[in-house]
């Protein structure tokens, strides 16, 4: 669950915080902006002039989205997961592969960069998941400019820690496959969230750059 916090209060402190540093671009570390009030927050942030970059799920609507490139939104950091609905599925993401799709290529038609990861080894992953998932990338290559993958680690209390499920054995195998596949496309893979956002904030302010 989340608390969902007033847009005009946000507004305000994110503008005491422009006077008092002066960012040259912003950085919504929020895990999600996806909201009620996220066309508000918008319409309140095109105000400020300044690029900013955030985290999201692949169901922004259209309107959304357009309210995101309206207010100087340079690229959205999402999780895709897996291209295979069956693994979506079970990771109870809410979003098919076709939905993804769909949003990698309105994100990138109004200029925002796609910045997908995906997961590697979920316990019930299988081969043809697996290929599901490269191929999906590889089918969108020309909509990114980077793709984050993980090796899939149970933490405490997640429903596969709950209920038993052992890790994929294949994880390992399968991430440095994925990596060799990818690089030899001529991909930018990047193993881990920090490395990949610290390449796309370069990406949006090349120079030295107050965050």
């Amino acid at each position: 669950g989340y608390k969902e916090r007033s847009a005009k209060k946000a507004y305000q402190e994110i503008q005491a915080l422009i006077t008092k540093h002066n960012p040259q671009m912003l950085v919504c570390r929020d895990n999600s902006i996806n909201g009620a009030n996220l066309i508000e927050f918008c319409n309140l942030f095109e105000h400020f002039k300044k690029p900013w970059v955030a985290m999201g799920r692949a169901d922004l609507s259209n309107s959304e989205i357009i309210a995101l490139q309206k207010a100087g939104c340079r690229f959205i950091y999402f999780g895709l997961e897996s291209g295979s609905d069956r693994v979506l599925n079970n990771f109870n993401k809410g979003i098919r592969s076709k939905q993804i799709s769909e949003f990698i290529k309105t994100l990138h038609d109004r200029g925002i960069m796609p910045a997908p990861s995906c997961i590697v080894g979920a316990p019930d992953e299988n081969r043809d998941d697996f290929e599901k998932t490269k191929h999906f990338i590889l089918e969108h290559q020309k909509y990114l400019d980077i793709i984050n993958v993980y090796p899939l680690r149970q933490t405490p209390g997640s429903d596969f820690t709950t209920m038993k499920i052992k890790a994929n054995r294949q994880t390992q195998n399968r991430l440095n496959e994925m990596i060799e596949e990818f690089v030899t496309a001529g991909l930018r893979v990047f193993v881990g969230e920090q490395s990949a956002e610290y390449v796309l904030f370069k990406k949006v302010y090349p120079g030295p750059a107050n965050y």
